[in-house]
């Protein structure tokens, strides 16, 4: 969403949900903070019954204690109603109070936004919305469906630290172009990150998935996503588009992190029984791999990638093997026919050629006893460093066939 774009969304403070967030006013320092969210969920306390008062204090560390009366003795209430009526006279806060969803749809937030420890007691909404600036959910509570999809932008950071969604919620479509940290999240019903687009780090370490969470289509560009003990009760699903995921010439981040998110999501993709998903992540794993440690360590996961993309092509294992077989048949062919075996092979260059590359078949596949039925006594006149390219050759061909058969058996899944 271009800037152009924000001015067909509605100012932050003209949406009355926003004053009651901000009561108090917008101010970043501690004391101010401290006073809106007291306002805030001394309303949102009011909203619920005693069952749920009960869930939000033993999921929070201070309870409820904090949390002054709404109405009653000592209770806010007519001094929450007076303030609004200054900070937006043309909104009445009893409608406010009836209406079933916290709105916050098609809203431009130019200020940084902080709703840390909020309680949320109904459904909310932030579809389409717009935050200029970082914003911060940290230790929030929302009781029911929450949903940041369908367009909303994070331009800044956005801070989920230790959130609790007892319901469903959703990011689907949602544009995360600073840091998104949902590090300590406990999403207890299904989540949905579809769609969404992380420009640059995702952090979900140590969050937990109680339902299925969805990230189907969903776009890392520059870093994978952090999933440090997460925990997965669950499915999840993953498309494997090449474009949704950073290449390992392109990833901005350390090859450790990348290639530990590759291996949970590898293995997770194991457990769900789906294979071509678990290969796709076990090659981005082996493709950071191959930039840890030193040129030695390296070394055979490069060669690994470079004659088999990592056991999932068949072309290039059978392209080597050709290779293998076709050179040292010319090689031989060449030094042979004017030497002292050529009597041995036929003086016919067609007849001579076509028996070199009998030969060289031979010494890739030696365990079939070719070499001994047909050339052992050509081979016995051989020089000896045409013996030693032979003995190459078969010793070269074993890991080939070998990478060869593992693309066989990635591509057909056989067991």
């Amino acid at each position: 969403m271009s800037e152009k774009d924000n001015t067909e969304l509605k100012p932050a403070g003209e949406n009355p949900w926003y004053v009651l967030a901000t009561l108090y006013g917008e101010e970043p320092d501690e004391a101010t903070q401290n006073k809106n969210r007291m306002a805030w969920n001394s309303w949102a306390v009011s909203k619920l019954n005693e069952s749920d008062k009960q869930a939000i204090a033993l999921s929070r560390k201070d309870g409820l204690g904090e949390i002054v009366n709404w109405e009653g003795e000592n209770g806010i209430k007519k001094e929450v109603e007076e303030l609004f009526k200054q900070r937006l006279p043309s909104e009445k806060f009893t409608q406010l109070e009836k209406t079933p969803i916290v709105e916050f749809s098609d809203t431009f937030f130019v200020n940084a936004v902080d709703m840390s420890d909020f309680i949320f007691p109904i459904r909310m909404s932030f579809k389409n919305s717009y935050f200029k600036e970082d914003v911060s959910f940290q230790g929030a509570f929302f009781y029911h469906m929450v949903s940041f999809g369908e367009r909303i932008t994070f331009a800044g950071e956005a801070k989920f630290i230790a959130v609790y969604f007892s319901d469903l919620v959703l990011f689907t479509e949602a544009k995360f172009y600073g840091d998104a940290v949902f590090g300590l999240v406990v999403f207890k019903d299904r989540s949905n990150f579809r769609e969404a687009i992380f420009h640059t780090q995702s952090n979900f370490s140590e969050c937990t998935f109680d339902m299925p969470c969805n990230f189907f289509a969903t776009k890392f560009i520059q870093e994978f996503p952090e999933f440090v003990n997460v925990i997965f009760r669950e499915k999840i699903t993953l498309s494997i588009r090449k474009e949704d995921w950073p290449s390992a010439k392109n990833c901005q981040q350390n090859p450790e992190e990348a290639k530990a998110t590759c291996e949970i999501l590898r293995e997770q993709m194991e457990a769900q029984g789906l294979h071509e998903q678990a290969h796709f992540f076990f090659r981005r794993e082996m493709q950071f791999a191959s930039k840890i440690g030193s040129s030695i360590q390296r070394l055979p996961y490069k060669l690994f990638g470079l004659f088999s993309d990592y056991g999932h092509s068949i072309a290039r294992p059978l392209f080597a093997l050709a290779l293998l077989w076709a050179l040292p048949m010319v090689i031989f062919w060449v030094n042979i026919c004017t030497g002292k075996c050529a009597n041995t092979i036929g003086a016919e260059l067609w007849v001579s050629l076509i028996k070199m590359a009998g030969l060289s078949i031979a010494n890739i596949f030696q365990i079939t006893g070719l070499q001994r039925v047909y050339w052992s006594d050509f081979i016995e006149c051989l020089p000896s460093w045409l013996k030693f390219l032979g003995g190459a050759q078969t010793l070269l061909a074993i890991p080939l066939l070998f990478l060869l058969l593992l693309g066989l058996r990635n591509r057909f899944r056989l067991k």
